[in-house]
C-alpha cells in the first residue's frame, strides 16, 4: 500500500487506499492497520457526544471548586492544628501506657484521656471540602474512560485499554505513575500537552513529601513537621487539580479538532 502521491497528508482518517469501503488511519508518516467502517460520519460524532457533557462539567466549575476546596481544607487543618497535635500526643501517651502495663502488670496507672473535640465549623468545612474533592475525582475517572475510548477510535497508540487505565489508579505504588501514562496516551505521541500528565504525576510524588512530614509529626510530636506536611500536601493537591483541569482542556481541544478535520476529509 503506497502513500498519497501528493506527499504526506495530515494525520487523520481517509478513504481506505487499499480498496475497502471503510476508512483507514494515517499517522502522518504511514498508513496504519486501524480501519473503521464509517468513523468520521457516524462513530466519531457519537464518541464526541459521549465526552462533551462530562468535559463541560469539568471545565465549567467542578475542578475549580475542588481547587478552592483544597485551600479550604488547608485552612481548616491549620485552624485545627492544635487539636491534631493533642491527638498525636494522646497516641504517644496511650502507647506508653500499654508498654508500662505490659512491664508492670500488678500496678495501677490511670490511662490517658482523649482530648476534647475540635471546632464544629472546622470539621464541617473539612467534610464539605473532602466531598467536593471526591466528586471531582469520580467525574475525572468517568471523563478519562470516555476520552480513552475516543482516543482509541481516533487511532492514538496506547499502552493500556480504557478500562485498565482506570484500574491503574487503584493499584498501590503503580498508581503513582501508570495512570499518567494512560492520561498521556489520550493525546498523540508528539503532542506537546502530554507533558501536563507528567507534571501532574510530579505533583502526586511531591505529595509524598507532605506525607513523610506528617509521619515525622506523629513520630516526633513535631508542630513544625505537622504544619509543613499540611501545607505541602495541600499545595500538591491544588497543583494536581489545576494540571488535571489543563489536561482535560487539552484533550477536549485535540479530540474535537481531530474529529472535525476527519469529517471534512
Amino acid at each position: 500500500m503506497s502513500e498519497l502521491d501528493t506527499g504526506h497528508p495530515p494525520r487523520g482518517w481517509y478513504p481506505d487506499p487499499g480498496g475497502s469501503s471503510g476508512w483507514r488511519y494515517f499517522d502522518g508518516e504511514t498508513w496504519t492497520e486501524a480501519v473503521e467502517a464509517d468513523l468520521p460520519n457516524v462513530q466519531a460524532k457519537a464518541l464526541e457526544a459521549t465526552t462533551t457533557k462530562v468535559v463541560g462539567h469539568l471545565r465549567g466549575w467542578l475542578l475549580d471548586v475542588a481547587v478552592v476546596a483544597a485551600a479550604v481544607r488547608l485552612l481548616g487543618s491549620l485552624a485545627g492544628r492544635d487539636h491534631t497535635m493533642q491527638l498525636i500526643r494522646f497516641i504517644h501517651e496511650l502507647w506508653a501506657f500499654f508498654q508500662y502495663e505490659a512491664k508492670h502488670p500488678n500496678t495501677t496507672r490511670l490511662a490517658p484521656t482523649l482530648p476534647a473535640g475540635t471546632n464544629g465549623w472546622t470539621t464541617l468545612l473539612a467534610a464539605l471540602a473532602g466531598s467536593v474533592t471526591l466528586a471531582a475525582t469520580v467525574v475525572l475517572l468517568v471523563w478519562q474512560l470516555r476520552a480513552a475510548r475516543t482516543a482509541r477510535a481516533l487511532g492514538y497508540p496506547a499502552r493500556f485499554s480504557p478500562g485498565a487505565g482506570i484500574w491503574m489508579w487503584f493499584i498501590p505504588v503503580a498508581n503513582l505513575f501508570l495512570p499518567y501514562q494512560a492520561l498521556a496516551d489520550l493525546l498523540p505521541p508528539d503532542h506537546h500537552d502530554r507533558r501536563l500528565a507528567w507534571a501532574a504525576m510530579a505533583s502526586r510524588l511531591f505529595n509524598l513529601i507532605g506525607l513523610l512530614c506528617m509521619v515525622t509529626a506523629v513520630v516526633d510530636s513535631s508542630v513544625a513537621a505537622l504544619t509543613t506536611g499540611l501545607c505541602v500536601q495541600a499545595a500538591a493537591s491544588m497543583a494536581w487539580l489545576i494540571l488535571m483541569r489543563a489536561m482535560v482542556g487539552a484533550v477536549a481541544i485535540n479530540h474535537r479538532a481531530f474529529l472535525a478535520a476527519s469529517s471534512k476529509n
